[in-house]
């Protein structure tokens, strides 16, 4: 906020004033980055106007030590969504993927850039932190609140069933193309799990898992 960093429950975000850093480590991830989208909830305070997520460019910070002196510097604008956001609701930013490489730490920052008043977005410490789901030629993967859970997916490539066996509860399992459309949602109350997926034509998909404990996985699926 101006040349003052703060870490707290709220990532405060307002025109020519207030900026918010985020860092994501996706050194877990391999191939190439297919797609990438960011979800960031709204905290304490409603707003509107337009938001853009920009590259940082640099990673030499955390949370505790970020000043203006090792703030990454703004890089190509990633995603930009424009109009009013609500308290309690989550919105989404697809990122152009152009820019971004797995294997390393990514470093983004979120600014506000025309009209309307500020919104705080809600951090981890809040306990709904912000989400950054990628797909790679490897993997689809949820990052930033990762499963404690150990999850089973098989056949893959899938048939038409896919199977899950889980550490612990399954709550919710949803299946969904490589462009984001829901094709299939189910809730689970289980530690093992059978999707159908004879419908499905051939193709890449992606399988979003959440156990007990609130957390999601993803796994990509392969329909031959």
């Amino acid at each position: 906020q101006g040349t003052v960093g703060t870490n707290s429950n709220d990532l405060k975000v307002e025109s020519g004033n207030r900026v918010s850093y985020l860092m994501f480590d996706l050194s877990a991830i391999s191939g190439s980055i297919e797609t990438a989208e960011l979800s960031i909830t709204v905290g304490a305070d409603n707003g509107n106007g337009e938001f853009v997520v920009y590259l940082g460019n640099g990673t030499n910070w955390t949370e505790t030590t970020l000043s203006s002196s090792n703030a990454p510097a703004q890089g190509v604008a990633l995603a930009s969504l424009n109009g009013t956001f609500e308290k309690g609701l989550t919105y989404q930013w697809p990122l152009n993927v152009a820019s971004l490489t797995s294997g390393s730490k990514l470093s983004l920052i979120v600014k506000q850039v025309s009209g309307g008043s500020d919104v705080w977005f809600s951090s981890k410490e809040s306990g709904s932190a912000p989400q950054l789901k990628i797909t790679s030629s490897g993997v689809a993967t949820n990052l930033s609140n990762w499963s404690s859970s150990v999850v089973q997916v098989f056949p893959n490539p899938i048939d038409n069933f896919v199977h899950l066996d889980a550490s612990q509860q399954l709550k919710q399992i949803a299946i969904y193309t490589m462009d984001g459309t829901l094709l299939t949602r189910n809730d689970v109350n289980s530690k093992t799990a059978s999707v159908y997926t004879g419908m499905f034509q051939s193709g890449s998909y992606v399988l979003m898992i959440q156990t007990e404990d609130g957390h999601w996985s993803s796994h990509k699926l392969i329909k031959l």
